[in-house]
């Protein structure tokens, strides 16, 4: 995992693959992937998560949110 940061106190880390996996500067502390590389999951510092579910060929078929406690 690298970080990249700049000036304005933004914090952003990648995976190997180069996707990102946490913006702290917008309240993402987590994000999944699945193994076609596309994000399964992704948490807030607020304790929200967003869940994403895909098809066979990777379409996007359902997303849910969720509030902190309801996961």
């Amino acid at each position: 995992m690298f970080e990249v940061t700049s000036t304005k106190n933004r914090s952003i880390c990648h995976n190997a693959n180069g996707n990102m996996t946490s913006d702290l500067n917008k309240g993402i502390t987590k994000i999944q992937y699945n193994f076609l590389n596309l994000p399964s999951k992704v948490t807030f510092s607020n304790g929200g998560t967003v869940t994403y579910f895909y098809g066979a060929t990777g379409s996007k078929v359902k997303v849910v949110y969720a509030k902190a406690g309801e996961n």
